[in-house]
């Protein structure tokens, strides 16, 4: 006799959002990061499938630093994209 457990894909999207919202956002802010003060940019709930978070900073050399993360539903991953300018 073995203990099956399913977990749906709703489950596991809510599951990724509070785990980037209660450990991610609080990293990159302590990090120098901010949110995106640029207009085009997403902060949250974009759809019912996707969240979108946009963060950037600006170093003491000028360098901007963009990052940007992607919470879709039916995906395993929180995809964090890194951009150096």
């Amino acid at each position: 006799m073995g203990l099956f457990l399913s977990v749906t894909d709703k489950e596991i999207y809510a599951v990724r959002r509070k785990i980037f919202i209660e450990n991610g956002i609080p990293l990159l802010y302590n990090n120098g990061f901010v949110k995106s003060p640029f207009s085009g940019a997403c902060f949250g709930k974009y759809s019912n499938q996707f969240h979108n978070y946009e963060f950037c900073k600006l170093t003491k050399d000028s360098i901007l630093e963009i990052v940007t993360v992607h919470i879709i539903r039916g995906d395993e991953w929180i995809q964090i994209y890194l951009n150096i300018f």
